[in-house]
């Protein structure tokens, strides 16, 4: 197996973690989809997700899941408001990295951090976390005393008003079925933040604390996040598949421009049914690209389909309609 040194990629750290502690499969579904839906602009100043895709992604990933949460679930199915502002979506913190390691600039990562968390979630608490990490990322070389002044001054410049105007399209219910005072609580939850950032912890932010900490050297690491941050072995190697590292090599190449946005863009979306073919059949699919079905059967609930694409091969699931 080909070794690759970390260089401070946190991108291999997640990796090599995901594969030996076996995290939950959506953890890592969704960081690649998040690299998937990585698009230059068109001068290549900055590095933005694709939406159309990423929905599309998301959708397409349903059926081959081996992982998810209420609130990524929330997105696909039929949105409940309340689930969409109450639920956390721990899939948001390594969705970060790949947007943080492709871009240079800060403000364009700032933005990029805010749409996609919004996405999938409009829970304060995982907003704000979720820009600080990103933030956190992006000084990451810095020592942590010199990055917590720029947290504070982050946290405290961040203004609910401003971010419901600039981003009203991107959230994915009004503001008016919000469960309170949205205001209110984002003041609250802006306490809570620069009190972890002045080492009071408590029960908020927990991930937050936990990469403090691991930068402070003194917490454990078990959050992937605070491996890949503060838990990095410069000096190491890992030894991963080859498809883990043509994903990580490939954000550097889109982070230096050296990927053609051209061959990216979809320009018309072909997403037929994948359920549809047999056993043998090759087939196209804008998102798995040329397909063949190697195995197609039914179970007691599920039919299922084994499908080879470029990507790998997908075990996709659909449940059968029960009496």
């Amino acid at each position: 197996m080909e070794q690759i040194s970390s260089t401070s990629n946190p991108l291999m750290v997640l990796f090599e973690e995901y594969l030996k502690e076996k995290y939950s499969s959506h953890i890592i579904d969704l960081i690649t989809i998040t690299i998937k839906s990585l698009v230059p602009s068109e001068d290549y100043s900055r590095i933005n997700i694709d939406y159309k895709r990423f929905g599309e992604e998301i959708k397409l990933w349903k059926y081959y899941r081996n992982g998810e949460n209420k609130a990524l679930m929330n997105v696909i199915e039929q949105l409940n408001p309340n689930v969409y502002w109450s639920c956390k979506d721990d899939s948001v913190y390594p969705r970060i990295i790949p947007i943080v390691l492709s871009n240079r600039d800060f403000s364009v990562i700032k933005e990029e951090v805010i749409k996609n968390i919004l996405f999938t979630t409009g829970h304060i608490e995982t907003l704000i976390e979720g820009l600080l990490l990103s933030k956190i990322l992006f000084y990451k070389n810095l020592d942590i005393n010199s990055i917590i002044p720029k947290l504070k001054e982050e946290i405290i410049s961040l203004s609910s008003a401003d971010i419901l105007n600039k981003f009203k399209d991107n959230f994915r219910v009004p503001i008016e079925v919000y469960d309170g005072n949205y205001f209110i609580d984002f003041e609250r939850n802006k306490i809570s933040g620069l009190n972890t950032l002045n080492l009071s912890f408590s029960n908020k932010f927990k991930v937050l604390e936990e990469v403090i900490k691991a930068l402070l050297g003194r917490g454990d690491e078990t959050h992937i996040i605070a491996k890949c941050v503060g838990g990095c072995d410069k000096d190491k190697s890992y030894e991963l598949d080859e498809y883990y590292i043509n994903l990580s090599n490939y954000v550097y190449k889109l982070r230096n421009g050296q990927i053609n946005r051209d061959s990216l863009i979809i320009d018309k979306y072909y997403l037929p049914d994948v359920f549809q073919y047999e056993e043998g059949d090759e087939f196209y699919h804008s998102l798995l690209k040329k397909a063949i079905v190697l195995k197609k059967y039914e179970t007691e609930y599920n039919l299922v389909s084994h499908i080879k694409a470029k990507s790998g091969t997908y075990i996709f699931k659909n449940s059968k309609n029960l009496p």
